[in-house]
This record gives structure tokens, sequence and C-alpha cells, in this order.
């Protein structure tokens, strides 16, 4: 019930103010005398009149209703392009919005947070993962061992070693590499 009151108190609001702006507008057209002065008289700046008066010349008594503001663009939001690809990432993979923001910036170049993904994900109406989606559904090249007493995986692309290399180390095995770099050589 309480609801319904303040909705109804809402309307009689707006529609006092709409009221209000039209026997403003009239009546400085009926009395075109000094509109600087009626307008102080109403304590109303010119600025918002004249606002009013073309707002009411090009579309009516509509043109005074209250409108709620929006935005024409954001600058922040999201392309048509990216929006999509978060969808099919979701709909391929079953990612949730963690990984859909990792998945993007790492293989598009793509940078979103998390919340722009979930709401871009709830705007579409694709709601929660289903509880069947397996909790890793990317799969990554996981390390497995090759011959017994491997250890450690070393990326050799950044190893700096400070001797002349003799061999190159394509040729030398993985206990060769661990001792020359234990040996700081």
């Amino acid at each position: 019930m309480k609801n319904i009151d303040r909705l109804i108190e809402k309307k009689a609001k707006e529609l006092i103010i709409l009221r209000r702006k039209l026997f403003v507008i009239e009546w400085i057209e009926k009395f075109p005398g000094n509109v600087r002065k009626e307008l102080k008289e109403f304590d109303i700046p010119k600025s918002t009149y004249y606002d009013w008066r073309r707002r009411y010349r090009l579309e009516g008594k509509e043109g005074l209703e209250r409108k709620r503001p929006v935005a024409g663009s954001h600058p922040n939001s999201i392309t048509k392009e990216t929006e999509e690809k978060i969808l099919e990432l979701r709909k391929s993979y079953q990612l949730g919005p963690a990984r859909i923001t990792w998945y993007l910036e790492r293989y598009y170049g793509i940078k979103t947070s998390q919340s722009t993904v979930t709401r871009t994900l709830v705007r579409n109406g694709v709601s929660r993962l289903p509880k069947t989606a397996s909790r890793r559904t990317l799969h990554t090249k996981r390390y497995v061992k090759s011959t017994l007493g491997h250890h450690v995986q070393i990326d050799v692309k950044f190893a700096f070693l400070r001797m002349k290399v003799v061999k190159p180390l394509k040729d030398i095995s993985l206990q060769q590499l661990m001792m020359l770099l234990e040996s700081g050589h």
C-alpha cells in the first residue's frame, strides 16, 4: 500500500511541476513585456525558461515532462565484438567471469574487468554456470615427466649463463644444465 501512495505522490508532484512550467510559458507569451522581470517574479532563471520554451515549441506538453537522462554513449563501454566474444566463450567453454577476463586479455589483448564481464552476461540473460560445468574447462598443457628423476622444469629461453657456450643449449641434458646453473659459470 505504501508503494502505491508513493507512486501517486510522485505522479502528483510531476503534474504540479508540469502545470507550473506550462503556466509560466503561457503567462510570458500573453504578456510579452519585460521577460526578465516576469521571470524574476516567478524565481526562474532565464536559461531555464528558454529551455522550457524551446522544448514546448518542439514537442508540446510532452517536451515539458521530466525525462530520465540517458547517455548516448559511454567512453568505457565495451564494443559489440567484445560482447560477442564474451558470450561465445561462455557458451563454448562454460567459463566464469574471471576466466573469461583472463582469456580475453591473454589471447585477444582485450582488457576488461570481471564486473564488466558479469554485467554483460546478466544483460544478455546468461545466468550462473550449470552445476555440471567442470572446474577446469580450459585444458592447459601440463608438464609430464618423460624420464624418472625429473623434478624441475626449466624454461631455458630465459636462462642466462656467464660462460662461453661451446655446445648449443639444445644439446645439453637437463642434469648438465642444472650443474652449469648451480656453479654460476
